[in-house]
C-alpha cells in the first residue's frame, strides 16, 4: 500500500545506498513508471524485483504477486558450500529429496561435488546469482545465492529465468 495523503515515508539510508552501490533507487522507479504500458506484468515484477535488491537491505524486500506468495521453484536437493584456507571452493549436494530418488541417475546422491550448473563453473554461477538477492555484504550475497540456488521462494522474487537445470558433479 502506498502513503495515504499527508504521509512521507523516507529511505534513510539512501545517500549511502546510492554512494555504496552507485545505484540510483528513485531514478530506476521513474524509468520504471515510464515503462508501465510496455512491459508485461511478469517484466513489471522483474524489474521492481531488481530495484529492490540492489538496495541490498534485508528490510526493504520484494513482494511478489499475491497468486505467488506460497509457491517455491525448487530442485530436489540442496548444495552446500565449504572451502578451507587454501583451496578453491567445494559445493556438495547435502540432500536429495527422497521423492526424487527413482528420477536421478544413481550416482548423484548426497556427498557428490558439484561441478558446473547449466555449462557455468558452479562458483561462477553462484557468483552471478548473488546479484540478485538481497545482502549488504558479500558473504551475506553469496549464502543467500547458493540457497536460492535450489528453492526460490517466489513471494520474494520472480520466478527463475530457467525451465529446466543441467547439474554437471
Amino acid at each position: 500500500h502506498g502513503p495515504a495523503r499527508g504521509e512521507l515515508h523516507v529511505l534513510a539510508h539512501l545517500p549511502a545506498k546510492r554512494a555504496r552501490y552507485a545505484f540510483d533507487p528513485v531514478q530506476r522507479l521513474r524509468i520504471l513508471r515510464g515503462q508501465l504500458d510496455s512491459l508485461s506484468d511478469a517484466g513489471f515484477h522483474i524489474e521492481l524485483a531488481d530495484i529492490l535488491t540492489r538496495l541490498r537491505d534485508a528490510h526493504t524486500t520484494y513482494q511478489g504477486p499475491r497468486a505467488l506468495a506460497d509457491a517455491n521453484a525448487a530442485l530436489p536437493f540442496s548444495i552446500e558450500r565449504w572451502q578451507d584456507e587454501y583451496e578453491a571452493p567445494h559445493y556438495i549436494v547435502t540432500h536429495v529429496a527422497k521423492s526424487a530418488r527413482g528420477k536421478l541417475p544413481a550416482a548423484f546422491t548426497e556427498g557428490v561435488a558439484i561441478e558446473f550448473w547449466n555449462g557455468v563453473p558452479i562458483d561462477i554461477a553462484v557468483q552471478r546469482r548473488s546479484d540478485y538477492v538481497w545482502g549488504g555484504r558479500a558473504d551475506t550475497q553469496r549464502a543467500a545465492a547458493l540457497e536460492t540456488m535450489t528453492l526460490r521462494p517466489l513471494r520474494f522474487g520472480p520466478p527463475p529465468d530457467e525451465q529446466w537445470v543441467i547439474v554437471g558433479y
